[in-house]
C-alpha cells in the first residue's frame, strides 16, 4: 500500500502558484522574523523559479531587532533582499513597496524604453500558513485589520 503523504490541497496550490506566475512581476515571499528559515517553504524556490522575490519578514516586533538585521544580511548575501515588517500594525510597508521598485527597476525602464506606460506592481504573496500574508494583503489595499468582526445585524 502507498501512502500519499502529500495533501491535494497542496498540490492544487502549487499547479495555481504555478499558473499564475506569470502574471505578477515579483513573488513576496512572508516568513516569520522569529524564525525565517523555518517559517519558508522549501518548494517557492523551485515553483518560483527566476521570478524576481522579495522575502518580507514579518512580526518584526515580535523578533529580536538585531537577529532580524543578521537575516536581512544572510538573505542579501544570498542575493535574495529581504526587508522586515509588523504587517498588523503596518510599520514598515513603505520597505516593501520601496524594495519592490528597487527589485523592478531594469524591468520599468526596458518598459518605458519601448514605449509602454507604467503600471502598478503585480504581486503574488506566498507563504506557509499563519505567516500574516491576508494581514498583509488588507494593508497594502488600505484596509482595516479587525481582530473580531461586528458584523451582527
Amino acid at each position: 500500500m502507498t501512502i500519499q503523504w502529500f495533501p491535494g490541497h497542496m498540490a492544487k496550490a502549487r499547479r495555481e502558484v504555478t499558473e499564475k506566475l506569470k502574471l505578477v512581476d515579483i513573488i513576496f515571499e512572508l516568513v516569520d522574523a522569529r524564525l525565517p528559515l523555518s517559517s519558508r517553504n522549501p518548494m517557492i524556490d523551485e515553483v518560483t523559479g527566476q521570478k524576481p522575490r522579495l522575502i518580507i519578514l514579518n512580526k518584526a516586533d515580535m523578533a529580536d531587532e538585531a537577529e532580524t538585521q543578521n537575516w536581512i544580511r544572510y538573505f542579501d548575501g544570498q542575493d535574495i533582499q529581504a526587508v522586515a515588517i509588523n504587517s498588523l500594525e503596518g510599520k514598515g510597508l513603505q520597505k516593501v513597496t520601496k524594495a519592490a521598485k528597487e527589485i523592478l527597476s531594469e524591468k520599468w525602464d526596458r518598459m518605458r524604453a519601448k514605449g509602454m506606460k507604467p503600471r502598478a506592481i503585480r504581486a503574488m504573496i506566498v507563504g506557509i500558513p499563519n505567516v500574516g500574508k491576508s494581514t498583509l494583503i488588507n494593508r497594502l489595499a488600505k484596509k482595516t485589520w479587525r481582530r473580531q468582526a461586528t458584523c451582527q445585524e
